[in-house]
């Protein structure tokens, strides 16, 4: 197995920090938004969309929850690990 270089590591990172915040930032401006919805727009699989949230939710504590009509923020993000720019409508 390749041994990956610091900026490599940090490179692979990239995508997935940028994905985050494109989803948080959707949120924020649309107030709600379905997984199938984030997946065309982030051009990724509902599935991905669906790990992201789970980890944004549960491991970063963000107050993000579902309903039928998609993830919302259930309180605003003062202080957001992703993106310090994403608050509720």
């Amino acid at each position: 197995m390749k041994n990956l270089s610091a900026n490599d590591k940090r490179d692979c990172c990239r995508p997935v920090i940028e994905r985050w915040r494109k989803i948080l930032q959707i949120i924020s401006t649309k107030g709600h938004a379905t997984a199938a919805y984030l997946s065309v727009e982030l051009e990724t699989s509902t599935k991905t969309i669906y790990r992201d949230m789970d980890f944004l939710r549960d491991r970063l504590l963000l107050p993000i929850e579902s309903a039928n009509d998609g993830y919302y923020f259930t309180a605003p993000i003062t202080l957001c690990p992703v993106c310090l720019n994403c608050s509720t409508k």
